[in-house]
């Protein structure tokens, strides 16, 4: 049914502007994957944000419908080819990406909440 999807899809320029926000690819450094691999640190980390934050009972099911939402942000672009493939690089590169997302996030409020951003006054 061409409705069923309408609800989701109204929420995706809020989505890719909060992942624009957070995972810039500069957070990464010079952090990189095989020559080989499509995957880039930033596309990674969106892709695993948005199966975290997925509905989907399954997580196979997340993932595709991270997939989704990435191809319609970023219009052509293919990275997201094999749910083995996410699930090998996350696993080898959580602890490097989760630093660098944790720096990032501490470093977005820091310099973008300041004014509204206080401790104890």
């Amino acid at each position: 049914m061409p409705h069923q999807d309408q609800g989701r899809s109204l929420g995706v320029p809020a989505i890719g502007a909060a992942l624009e926000w957070l995972v810039a690819p500069e957070i990464f450094g010079v952090l990189s994957f095989r020559k080989d691999c499509s995957w880039t640190p930033s596309s990674l980390v969106r892709a695993a944000l948005l199966w975290a934050w997925g509905e989907e009972g399954a997580l196979t099911d997340r993932f595709f419908a991270a997939r989704q939402t990435i191809a319609r942000l970023h219009a052509g672009q293919h990275e997201l080819v094999s749910y083995q493939a996410f699930v090998k690089l996350l696993r080898r590169h959580s602890t490097l990406l989760l630093y660098a997302l944790i720096v990032a996030l501490q470093r977005q409020m820091r310099e973008g909440l300041a004014r509204t951003y206080r401790v104890a006054g």
